[in-house]
């Protein structure tokens, strides 16, 4: 007898085979890609943590006294955001010196600000980098001599807090990740903190 096709039940067993090998292949790059993505997070907190145990707390240790027109000390910070006058170098920018840096979470990522000084007006911006979406958000607190505040103006207190601390809030983390950071030079007002 000459057969010329496949018979209903190897056809059912050949598609069953076919199905269940694409199935594995499907779970395993599902696998992969969950494996992916969770090291990609690891990565992206561990640089996080690098940046503000290095970069940011170099800016903040080196926040000048720099008074803008009218006489006041250029500094302000909130519990969500700080604004300062750094005398560090920024990396990639086209000058040297003092410039006035941002920090804080927008949309969503954490972003940094620069603009280059004297000109500290709204139109002087810079340059703005998204440093990482895996920061939910920060708290920030400032040290003067009754302790620690949730707020500090440089124009209120004709100076500059004693130090900066933070919490950074990472996306799905458990814990904050904290610390504080002096800062080093004081304001040249006398009466300062």
């Amino acid at each position: 007898m000459n057969r010329r096709g496949f018979t209903l039940i190897e056809l059912i067993l050949s598609l069953s085979l076919v199905a269940l090998v694409l199935l594995i292949a499907l779970s395993s790059v599902r696998f992969a890609a969950g494996l992916w993505e969770s090291g990609q997070k690891t990565a992206d907190r561990g640089w996080i943590k690098r940046y503000f145990t290095t970069v940011f707390q170099a800016e903040v240790s080196s926040a000048f006294p720099y008074a803008d027109s009218e006489g006041n000390i250029v500094f302000s910070g909130t519990p969500e955001k700080v604004v300062f006058v750094s005398a560090g170098f920024g990396e990639g920018l086209p000058w040297g010196g003092a410039r006035l840096v941002e920090y804080g979470v927008e949309d969503g990522c954490l972003v940094v600000k620069e603009r280059a000084l004297p000109d500290v007006g709204e139109g002087s911006l810079a340059r703005s980098t998204e440093l990482s979406r895996e920061v939910e958000r920060v708290r920030l607190s400032y040290l003067g001599a009754s302790g620690w505040e949730d707020s500090w103006t440089g124009a209120e207190k004709n100076g500059l807090p004693k130090a900066v601390r933070a919490a950074v809030f990472m996306k799905g983390a458990v814990k904050a990740f904290e610390f504080s950071v002096p800062v080093m030079l004081k304001s040249v007002h006398s009466g300062a903190e």
